[in-house]
């Protein structure tokens, strides 16, 4: 009571601003990992710099602005994952990688992030009262994206995306084997934290 009494119009605002901000912590790891593998791949050049700084801030703005309302909304928050996948293309391409470079990150990025949501979708499936799909659906839909990912990477010989989405899937079969529910979504959220970073960087090697 008396901190907010003294509180002046300044604090009051950054507070409010604060609290607006999204709080979701896999939109920030995912977010930090496209731009993170982006500017790898790019090494650093001073355009892929820029257009990462203007990424990040549009997709800060537009998560505070739209976060309350994808929050309770499974397709919303699947297509801001996927949304998430795309942000490093932009920074590819304004350092001049190759288009098929470009590509290769992008279906690499965008199907381990959507594999970790349909894992956590999984997680919650797996303690819902409510009738929807099952976690055996969510489970066996990840690890689908990813192989398709894979096998098509593979294929065009696309050696370092291939690994990461491989990564993933030695992840997605040690999640499988050990079902989390949505009362583990902490370890859960690490492990996937722990896989966006990792897959950033071998994307980036």
């Amino acid at each position: 009571m008396v901190t907010r009494m003294t509180e002046g119009p300044t604090q009051a605002s950054r507070r409010r601003w604060s609290s607006s901000l999204p709080n979701e912590h896999g939109f920030w790891v995912m977010l930090l990992a496209a731009i993170g593998s982006a500017l790898l791949r790019s090494h650093f050049a001073r355009s892929a710099l820029l257009v990462s700084v203007a990424i990040a801030v549009g997709a800060v703005a537009f998560a505070t602005l739209l976060h309350r309302k994808i929050r309770g909304r499974e397709g919303g928050q699947l297509a801001a994952t996927a949304c998430l996948g795309l942000a490093g293309a932009p920074i590819e391409w304004a350092a001049a990688l190759p288009l098929s470079d470009v590509l290769a990150g992008t279906i690499a990025r965008v199907a381990i992030f959507l594999f970790s949501s349909f894992m956590v979708r999984a997680a919650f499936a797996r303690s819902a009262r409510r009738p929807g799909l099952s976690s055996n659906v969510w489970q066996a839909a990840s690890l689908l994206l990813l192989a398709m990912a894979f096998a098509v990477l593979a294929l065009a010989d696309r050696l370092a995306e291939a690994r990461a989405c491989a990564m993933a899937g030695v992840v997605g079969g040690l999640l499988a084997w050990w079902r989390p529910t949505a009362k583990q979504l902490k370890p859960l959220g690490l492990a996937l934290a722990g896989l966006a970073l990792g897959s950033a960087i071998v994307l980036g090697l």
